[in-house]
């Protein structure tokens, strides 16, 4: 089978062949593996129990080539064999042989470069991955299709890194063995994540009906599969917040795929096998659908792809319902209702409700595309992502949830782009880019020329969609108040009614909710109150006015406070920075469509000195004998990456412990989510405290129990850096190579502590473990940090005001006022 790898006791490809009594599948395999153009693998053999010259055939290649690797299991059945080869796997990429079929020579050349040019993913899906009883492939792969739709994965058709296996639990003793294909999947894919590559790397005759020659119970099957969907979608399953309709949904799917399987291999016993589970997960959906009518979700949920009820149906009742697609939703949703109730009819339906195919489109021509049909799922989807620090997962999520006419999803995902670890300023700027082009179009330049100033005061525009929130009341609120009044009026645009302290810091207040005042007519108004100045301060979040900005609202229109890159906006003239952040000719500058205004000292200001804030307690380590880091920033914000950087910093503090603390950790799931990504690094459990959200004031006595906050990475902290600061806290940073990555370097160095910046992930380490060494150290700062936050210039809000004053009039200079 060609050469030895240098180091054949770490080959780069495992591939796994089981069966028994498979003697052709074993010759097909050899001579595939003998024509790898790669021959950086080992080839693991798992007999189980052969008599017809199958082992002998493994032997007599073994004895020439070291790369097999043969062993003799008792397995009974197809996932008890898969499993213990995997475990045996060396290699940083395993894979499974087909049972029918072979692999291309140049299957693990193509795949050794989709893994490298994905350095993060736990597994690679290629054509035939996901295939549906007709033997049909979706090209693509997520959590979605395999819990949601009628195809199940092919496992000959994806390899999989060995780190993401062991981080799953590929140890462990948990698994649902007579379904493993699912569930490994579906481990990989809502923790490493999958990818989707349109490459054919195996022949196979029939990816539906591979033999492997072991019995495999139909009963035990479908206990597993629906033990999976079951776990899936628990309070502690990853679409924990799926609820019930969804998860009566993918067990039909998955009894539907069952049913299929087995029927393909011979097995006519599935059918009485499978009509108990089926009935209760007929009358679990019935139940549903009577006491919420929204779980139909819309009339094409019910009639074109896979409804509550009526979605899995046979051609005889998919034409009847199609003609009935025209009509309203009512009268179309009551006949669906008849016709699952009817004596007669009701009775043959409900057998057929986990029948042999999703409605075709000919019997559907109204029935929308597939990402449309899909996009609430995938939505979803991407939100559970976000919450557990996966952001790229996330936007592939979201990508796939695109319905054209949906910019708010669209904006929410360029605002989480720049917590991801992989992106750069050129793939943010593309990702704004398309935002505007698929939302906005074609926005022409447009200049308006202020007003004559001749003693006139400068009327600045803010605009927040959080405005009554504690970020804007932390950060905005001092600063608004001490603007100069004898020299600007300020105006403040919001959706939501203001509480009296917020409302009290503008001149005049204009109440903007979208749904009653539209992109131009916000134009219009602000147009109206002759603002000179208009600052959007809200970022990509929901509720934004950055449409409106393209139109152009003022004269002068500034991007600040929530994006920390480039709007890539028509119309939209400065973001605001400083030198930290976005230094004068750093390459970052090429990829702002705007102007970048950098401020004296920081961007932000953090005022808390008017706030009813909890005095500083003394550093927790003196009591403890230990440090404590802690982190309070949102859970979108801890990725793996980051997880991985701060187990290297407790490994290096042996006796130090972790607090880590937010709304996204309220959950036990994603709770147990966390400690597993640090288990996997080497962190046991009891060297972290994992608490969810709470209000406010509980949350600042936290900081109490805190010696050491630790910002987060590639998306700085904003509030929680400041906060931390202000309750005797120092924050060591990790100042990394774009906006989101540096300003917590700026927060710092405004607090006076320029010295608790690494400028990499050893620097990062090194900082927080000679900080933790240093308990005289920590005792000064925690006396003196809220102290240092006002001289410095952190909290001064007066002083941030005159700067911005000064930003405003510069900006309105430029217009030729």
């Amino acid at each position: 089978m060609g050469g030895v790898p240098a180091d054949a006791s770490k080959p780069l490809f495992s591939i796994i062949w089981y069966g028994r009594d498979r003697a052709a599948s074993a010759r097909e395999t050899l001579e595939a593996m003998r024509l790898q153009t790669l021959t950086d693998f080992e080839l693991i053999v798992e007999d189980c129990g052969s008599t017809d010259g199958t082992l002998e055939l493994f032997r007599a290649a073994a004895d020439s080539d070291k790369r097999i690797r043969i062993f003799e299991r008792c397995a009974d059945h197809a996932g008890d064999a898969i499993l213990s080869a995997l475990r045996r796997c060396r290699g940083e990429y395993l894979g499974i042989c087909p049972n029918e079929g072979r692999f291309h020579a140049d299957a693990l050349s193509k795949l050794q470069r989709e893994f490298e040019l994905r350095p993060s993913i736990g597994g690679i899906c290629t054509d035939g991955f996901l295939i549906n009883a007709f033997g049909d492939c979706l090209k693509q792969a997520d959590i979605v299709a395999l819990l949601l739709t009628p195809y199940r994965p092919f496992l000959p058709a994806a390899f999989f890194r060995r780190a993401a296996l062991a981080a799953v639990g590929l140890s462990r003793h948990d698994w649902l063995s007579h379904s493993l294909a699912l569930d490994l999947c579906c481990r990989v894919a809502s923790t490493w994540g999958l990818a989707y590559c349109d490459l054919q790397i195996i022949e196979c005759r029939d990816p539906l009906r591979q033999v492997d020659g072991l019995a495999n119970s139909v009963q035990r099957a479908i206990d597993d599969r629906l033990e999976l969907v079951t776990q899936q979608f628990s309070r502690n399953g990853f679409f924990a917040n799926g609820g019930p309709s969804l998860s009566w949904e993918s067990k039909a799917d998955q009894l539907a795929i069952l049913w299929q399987d087995f029927r393909a291999l011979g097995r006519p016993e599935v059918e009485a096998e499978i009509m108990a589970p089926l009935m209760t997960v007929v009358a679990g959906l019935r139940q549903q659908l009577r006491v919420d009518h929204r779980t139909l979700r819309n009339l094409h949920r019910l009639l074109c792809l896979r409804s509550h009820n009526l979605g899995l149906m046979e051609k005889p009742i998919q034409k009847m319902l199609a003609a009935r697609a025209g009509k309203e939703d009512r009268k179309s949703i009551d006949a669906g209702y008849k016709v699952w109730d009817h004596p007669l009819w009701g009775q043959w339906v409900t057998q057929k409700v986990v029948a042999l195919t999703l409605p075709s489109a000919r019997f559907h021509p109204a029935a929308p595309p597939w990402d449309a049909m899909y996009a609430e799922l995938y939505a979803m989807a991407g939100e559970r992502y976000e919450t557990r620090g996966q952001i790229d997962l996330a936007l592939a999520m979201w990508d796939r949830a695109r319905p054209p006419d949906s910019p708010t999803l669209d904006s929410v995902a360029c605002q989480a782009m720049l917590k991801s670890p992989t992106a750069t300023d050129e793939a943010l700027a593309a990702r704004q880019a398309e935002w505007v082009r698929r939302h906005l179009g074609d926005r022409p330049a447009i200049t308006l020329t202020p007003k004559s100033r001749n003693g006139r005061k400068i009327r600045i525009g803010y605009h927040c969609a959080f405005m009554d929130k504690d970020t804007m009341r932390n950060m905005m609120r001092e600063v608004i108040k001490a603007h100069d009044r004898a020299k600007f009026e300020i105006y403040g645009y919001a959706p939501e009614k203001l509480p009296a302290d917020i409302l009290a810091i503008f001149d005049v207040w204009r109440h903007t909710p979208p749904a009653s005042c539209s992109d131009r007519e916000f134009v219009e108004l602000v147009r109206s109150d002759d603002i000179d100045v208009f600052i959007e301060l809200t970022g990509f979040s929901p509720g934004h006015r950055f449409g409106a900005m393209s139109l152009r609202c003022a004269p002068a229109q500034v991007s600040f406070l929530n994006h920390t890159g480039t709007s890539q906006v028509p119309n939209v003239d400065y973001v605001i920075s400083d030198e930290v952040c976005i230094p004068t000719g750093s390459p970052a500058e090429r990829y702002y469509s705007e102007e970048i205004y950098r401020l004296p000292g920081s961007f932000f200001c953090f005022d808390y000195s008017k706030l009813d804030e909890p005095p500083v307690t003394e550093a927790p380590h003196l009591k403890n004998g230990y440090v404590t880091f802690g982190c309070f920033g949102t859970g979108a914000k801890i990725g793996r990456e980051l997880v991985e950087i701060w187990a290297r910093l407790l490994h290096r503090v042996p006796d130090a412990v972790l607090h880590v603390q937010n709304p996204q950790l309220s959950q036990a799931s994603d709770r147990r989510f966390m400690s597993d990504r640090f288990e996997a690094c080497g962190i046991p459990p009891d060297r972290l405290v994992l608490e969810g959200g709470v209000d406010r004031p509980l949350l600042l006595r936290s900081y109490a129990r805190v010696d050491i906050s630790l910002d987060t990475w590639p998306y700085c902290g904003g509030n929680t850096i400041a906060e931390s600061l202000w309750h005797g806290v120092p924050v060591v940073t990790y100042r990394g190579n774009r906006f989101a990555s540096t300003y917590g370097a700026s927060l710092v160095a405004a607090a006076g502590c320029a010295d608790l910046v690494g400028h990499t992930s050893d620097e990062y380490i090194e900082v927080a473990a000679k900080l933790a060494a240093d308990s005289d150290k920590l005792v000064q700062l925690r006396r003196n940090l809220r102290r240092m936050s006002l001289e410095f210039g952190l909290g001064d809000s007066k002083l941030f005001a005159r700067r911005l004053e000064e930003a405003f009039t510069t900006m309105l200079d430029k217009c030729g006022a």
